[in-house]
């Protein structure tokens, strides 16, 4: 993936959790108003939110941060 500029806050998000960056993931969520947001992964060829990828990597701050900001926890991808 490319290194462009991404400064919307659901975007920078979903950039640290699926860069594997939980403990800058964990403090950005509680510093923002991110929600869950969607993005097209190639390895997988869908569409993944930031909750599936942060619940599947096992980052519980941010899992819990984003259902409390009422994420879908029925939409692992679309």
């Amino acid at each position: 993936a490319g290194l462009e500029e991404v400064t919307e806050p659901n975007e920078v998000l979903f950039e640290l959790v699926d860069r594997k960056v939980p403990d800058i993931a964990a403090l950005y969520i509680t510093k923002s108003k991110a929600k869950d947001a969607s993005k097209h992964n190639t390895e997988w060829n869908e569409s993944l939110s930031t909750l599936w990828i942060a619940a599947c990597n096992g980052y519980p701050a941010v899992v819990r941060v984003l259902i409390d900001r009422e994420a879908d926890i029925n939409k692992a991808w679309t």
